[in-house]
């Protein structure tokens, strides 16, 4: 039954967001009508998105993404053109599953999901390696 119903958010969350279009930029998405944990989460997953393919280009090899000025440069860069990131319908939708079982799962049992979303298989964190989807202040 929990699953019907989370389907049937989904598809009204989609509607909503996406209508009939074939993509949207995150900025569409963050100022239309969907539910704030939502947007909270398809914000970070994007910023973290391009984070990792700042790491991961060629001329940003040889850079120590782990000292705290560059850590800090790099999110401060990739929050501020996060906004303009294009999502293609099926990423959207993929993302929108992603973020809605998250919520769900958050609001069902909220230790359990923050261990296993923050913690992943690490027994601490710091707390500036802590995903951007569960970030409380910004």
């Amino acid at each position: 039954m929990l699953e019907r119903e989370t389907e049937i958010i989904i598809q009204i969350l989609i509607e909503r967001a996406l209508g009939s279009s074939k993509s949207l930029t995150l900025r569409e998405a963050l100022t239309g009508q969907l539910p704030k944990s939502i947007k909270l989460y398809l914000q970070g997953e994007v910023n973290r998105w391009l984070r990792e393919e700042l790491r991961s280009g060629a001329h940003f090899s040889h850079i120590r993404f782990s000292a705290l000025p560059a850590m800090q440069l790099a999110r401060t860069f990739t929050r501020s053109i996060a906004s303009e990131y294009i999502f293609t319908r099926e990423e959207f939708i993929n993302t929108l599953d992603n973020a809605v079982h998250f919520v769900e799962n958050y609001l069902c049992r909220p230790q359990w999901t923050l261990e296993q979303f923050v913690f992943d298989k690490e027994q601490q964190r710091h707390v500036r390696r802590t995903p951007d989807q569960v970030r409380i202040s910004r």
